[in-house]
């Protein structure tokens, strides 16, 4: 409601915690120039005087909206927090498709099949929205031990199939199982056998390029998001070590379509 605010910042904090009072991410000062606006700096929003709403989303079980405004001169004020909640959303499938695909492998036994069922339909006919995982040609099957759990069955990927493993469509469902300009994860138990070059662990296609890619590049894993079409991207978020090889990583990555945000996940630390 002052008169002589020129724009706003807002930033989400993981931790629930409302004070002491945060600083801005950003620094905004007499003498610097005032940022654009809209726009987006790291984990800062700057939104113009003139903006009435705003529209963000958690990040975590517990997280905190942090607003603060300037005026024209470069001064700050102080940051007021707002508690945020989950409390669902629209979720990222494509219309008349499932909301998430899963491919488990722990429950399967030999022979093992060709095709990986869709765990996500609710009768053993259903074919709405179901994604069957097709093992590819130079894919081999394999046991081991993820974590505890002993005899797991596994796909070893030789490195020449291209691609190792496809998501078919059956009949009666449609395309691409996932929106990528919606908010989305994508999530696999994985174990590089080499730190070198560039191994696609999961990718969607998109028009010229991938929507999304979780890869690891040269022993380090990341979450990339780029346009389905043209050719610009990608952006990526990019574990802070290196995996080692021979080591199996639950690797996450993570779209917030809200927040503009890129994240990974490796054995559930961000």
């Amino acid at each position: 409601g002052a008169t002589d605010v020129a724009g706003y910042e807002y930033w989400i904090s993981r931790s629930g915690a409302t004070s002491p009072t945060a600083a801005a991410p950003v620094p905004v000062s007499l003498t610097s120039a005032l940022p654009a606006c809209p726009t987006q700096q790291g984990t800062a929003t700057f939104a113009c005087a003139s903006t009435t709403t705003l529209t963000v989303a958690p990040i975590d079980d517990t997280s905190v909206l942090w607003v603060a405004s300037y005026d024209t001169a470069g001064n700050i004020s102080p940051a007021t927090p707002l508690p945020l909640t989950g409390n669902g959303g629209t979720p990222a499938a494509l219309a008349g498709t499932a909301s998430f695909h899963s491919w488990p492998m722990k429950t399967l036994t030999s022979p093992y099949p060709s095709v990986i069922p869709d765990s996500n339909i609710s009768t053993a006919t259903d074919t709405t929205g179901r994604k069957n995982l097709t093992v590819g040609t130079g894919t081999t099957w394999t046991t081991g031990t993820i974590q505890t759990t002993t005899n797991v069955p596994m796909l070893s990927f030789t490195g020449t199939a291209s691609p190792a493993t496809t998501v078919s469509t059956p009949a009666g469902s449609a395309g691409a199982g996932i929106d990528t300009t919606k908010s989305f994860t994508a999530s696999a138990w994985v174990k590089p056998a080499t730190s070198t070059g560039t191994l696609t662990i999961m990718a969607q296609s998109g028009t010229t390029q991938s929507g999304f890619l979780l890869e690891d590049v040269a022993g380090t894993i990341r979450f990339c998001i780029q346009p389905q079409t043209g050719t610009t991207g990608p952006d990526c978020a990019i574990a802070p070590n290196a995996s080692p090889a021979g080591t199996w990583v639950m690797a996450t990555g993570i779209w917030d379509a809200v927040n503009h945000q890129i994240r990974i996940i490796l054995n559930n630390m961000t």
